[in-house]
């Protein structure tokens, strides 16, 4: 097992912690809550980190060849930085199990918690794709550039309108992102 295969599965423990935050608090939200405390923002911001964290498990399979990742620490360290960002996002989208209180009230209360760590995901993204792509300029950093900034607005806003809309729009976005970048690798 080259050093590239243990970065790997190190990776893969630490997204599959986050998917699991993700579908556990999910489900117990969805579960223990009354009907009228069930709010939307918390499992649309939830579907998107579990996007996000499906999309860059299956982008570490498309790279998985590459054995420079145990060539130098720092890099090494910035590489396992990603999926620990993801799953800080992941464990912060929902209460624990069993904590009583507001789905939504819990979700403006930590929000800086979710979409922080998502757009400094991004923004790591930007400059991967742009160190090896070896410019600024390509039609992917488009989506790297808007996605970080509407995270970062949705760290700091506590409007709902804003959140619906950006939520929104970002779950399009990625999923168009997605849909573009599967097509062209085959």
């Amino acid at each position: 097992m080259n050093s590239s295969a243990h970065l790997l599965v190190l990776m893969s423990i630490i997204l599959g912690l986050g998917i699991r935050d993700l579908l556990v608090g999910g489900r117990a939200a969805a579960i223990d809550r009354p009907r009228e405390d069930l709010a939307l923002l918390p499992f649309l911001a939830g579907l998107l980190v579990l996007l996000a964290t499906v999309q860059f498990w299956w982008y570490l399979f498309i790279v998985a060849n590459r054995d420079v990742w145990g060539t130098n620490f720092f890099l090494f360290a910035t590489v396992l930085l990603r999926p620990a960002l993801l799953f800080l996002s992941a464990a912060s989208v929902f209460p624990p199990a069993g904590r009583p209180g507001n789905l939504e009230d819990h979700y403006f209360r930590n929000r800086g918690f979710i979409y922080l760590p998502l757009a400094a995901f991004e923004l790591h993204n930007l400059v991967e794709s742009a160190t090896n792509l070896g410019t600024l300029r390509h039609a992917a950093h488009i989506f790297h550039v808007l996605f970080t900034l509407a995270c970062v607005v949705l760290a700091f806003s506590s409007s709902r309108k804003w959140h619906r809309i950006l939520l929104s729009l970002l779950l399009i976005s990625a999923l168009l992102f997605i849909g573009v970048f599967s097509l062209r690798l085959t």
